[in-house]
């Protein structure tokens, strides 16, 4: 830092973590500042000028993609979003940072602190982009591959388990007709939701319990019994979503139930079925867990 007459060496033999160089540099510089810096490139938001081209979710190359282990990719996440003209903004696990294009290179941006990033193409499409350590490449992925669009579907599909839920417990003691239709999909409805709710347990304690487990010790505890719980709670969900799209005629003309209530039972399986295709996708279930 040529402005402090300051200049940070760091040296690390552990593999763990890279935090530790990320962060003291700017850790000791805003202990001998006495204040918080933050590396950034100040200018007012203009033109696009074709840098929203890179703009998108990228998922870093360095994961798995064959087996459960891929879902674990999820948090390699990286967002890039346009200032201006020339200058990027990237969002992702150690924070965020811009970066401005240098000179005239197309693909190639750097941030204020020296780091630099380039992007990769593919018949003129930018397709991936890569760090300035020179191992790291993150691919671009369009909505159906963000994982904030399986994190929004979960969620979707909780609040209208929740929902369908308390219309089967508010319905328990009121008289109504019950037609063979209306039982069959109210059965369905009824275990679609009590599988979201499992699914929705089974993943909050294998993340809790991959989040305080020790790395050194991830060799002889995997899979863990939460994992193989999510897995088949997974194909539980997807298998509910199926039978909820296949009860969906009955429930139209058939189940004699009001609008609301049909309206409701359509979007659930919708998005049963689309919870089930993103658990394909981020290999919950259809492929090995070990």
């Amino acid at each position: 830092v040529p402005e402090l007459r300051l200049g940070i060496f760091v040296s690390q033999s552990s593999t763990f973590t890279s935090a530790l160089i990320i962060n003291l540099p700017e850790l000791v510089i805003d202990h001998l500042r006495g204040d918080a810096f933050q590396p950034a490139l100040k200018e007012e938001a203009g033109e696009a000028g074709g840098v929203d081209e890179f703009a998108g979710t990228y998922l870093q190359n360095r994961r798995v993609f064959s087996s459960f282990a891929a879902l674990f990719g999820s948090a390699s996440t990286t967002t890039v979003a346009q200032i201006s003209a020339d200058v990027l903004v990237l969002e992702g696990s150690s924070g965020s940072r811009q970066y401005r294009r240098v000179g005239a290179e197309r693909d190639v941006f750097e941030a204020a602190n020296g780091g630099r990033i380039g992007f990769v193409r593919a018949d003129g499409q930018v397709v991936a982009m890569a760090d300035s350590s020179g191992v790291h490449t993150s691919e671009k992925v369009g909505p159906m591959q963000a994982p904030m669009t399986l994190f929004i579907v979960v969620g979707a599909a909780l609040l209208l388990a929740l929902s369908s839920l308390l219309g089967f417990w508010w319905r328990l003691n009121r008289p109504s007709r019950h037609s063979f239709a209306s039982s069959t999909a109210a059965f369905i409805g009824l275990v679609s939701s009590l599988s979201v709710l499992l699914f929705a347990v089974s993943a909050a304690v294998m993340a809790q319990q991959m989040s305080d487990l020790d790395i050194s010790k991830l060799a002889g505890n995997y899979p863990s019994a939460a994992m193989l719980y999510t897995h088949y709670a997974g194909w539980l969900v997807a298998g509910c979503g199926a039978a909820m799209l296949f009860a969906l005629w009955p429930v139209w003309w058939g189940s004699g139930w009001g609008l609301w209530r049909r309206l409701h039972f359509s979007v659930f399986a919708v998005v049963l079925a689309l919870l089930g295709f993103l658990l394909w996708q981020w290999r919950v279930i259809g492929a090995p867990v070990y």
